[in-house]
């Protein structure tokens, strides 16, 4: 279950400290923070866009981010998605806080 998945973003979510962008790099470093947090929010970031957009669509960004030279932002978004990287990040802090209240 979903809750199961992403607990520990989920209580961070009702702690009040729900995330304000997507996990980046530095998110999935365990020296940094928490690493199992980055994981939750990026499976529901993919987890969201094959709801919204469908699988097809979800391994092609997938494969697009991967093949950049760079972040990855904003062009693929905007090539795959339709989006900008600010309105995938809107789209995905307000799926991550409807989930956290099923």
């Amino acid at each position: 279950p979903t809750a199961i998945v992403a607990g520990d973003l989920f209580d961070d979510v009702g702690d009040g400290k729900a995330p304000k962008q997507l996990p980046d790099a530095a998110d999935f470093d365990a020296g940094q923070g928490d690493v199992a947090a980055a994981y939750e929010g990026a499976w529901l970031a993919c987890r969201m866009i094959a709801e919204r957009y469908g699988e097809k669509r979800l391994v092609e960004f997938y494969a697009a981010m991967a093949d950049s030279a760079g972040e990855g932002w904003p062009e693929e978004t905007a090539e795959v998605l339709g989006l900008t990287a600010e309105e995938l990040s809107r789209d995905w802090r307000a799926y991550v806080r409807d989930k956290a209240k099923s």
